[in-house]
This record gives structure tokens, C-alpha cells and sequence, in this order.
């Protein structure tokens, strides 16, 4: 069975049954699509902000400098 027919095969077995087993069904396969994508590696962009969250020296460099910008303005 090709994935089209997989569909094709879901979509009729979803189709015919009611409303409390749909609901049944959703929560189902909700949860384990949210499951899979909490497991899924973390991008470029993630491991980047991470990376950033770890890097205490820079953050305390920053922080140096965001209060000394606001004690500037405030002169």
C-alpha cells in the first residue's frame, strides 16, 4: 500500500465514525505528532540560541552594557 492509499484508507475509517470516537481519535494523534516533534533535533537557529544562553561572559557583557546605556539617558 503506497502512502496515497494509506489516506485514502484513513479518510474513510475516519469518516464513518462518530463524534465521540473522532474525538478519541484527534486527541490520539495529536499527542503523538506533538511527541514526535518534541523529539525532533534542534535546528541551527536553536542550537545557535542556545549556545547564547550559555555563554555567561557575554551575557554579563551585555547586561554591563544595556545598564550603562540606560544610566547614560538618564544624565
Amino acid at each position: 500500500m503506497n502512502s496515497a492509499e494509506i489516506k485514502i484508507e484513513l479518510f474513510r475509517l475516519i469518516g464513518s465514525q462518530e463524534e465521540s470516537v473522532l474525538l478519541d481519535l484527534y486527541k490520539i494523534v495529536i499527542e503523538r505528532l506533538q511527541f514526535k516533534n518534541s523529539q525532533k533535533p534542534l535546528t541551527d537557529l536553536a542550537n545557535g540560541y542556545k549556545a547564547m544562553a550559555n555563554d555567561t561572559k557575554r551575557e554579563r557583557e551585555a547586561m554591563d552594557w544595556i545598564e550603562g546605556t540606560a544610566n547614560f539617558q538618564e544624565i
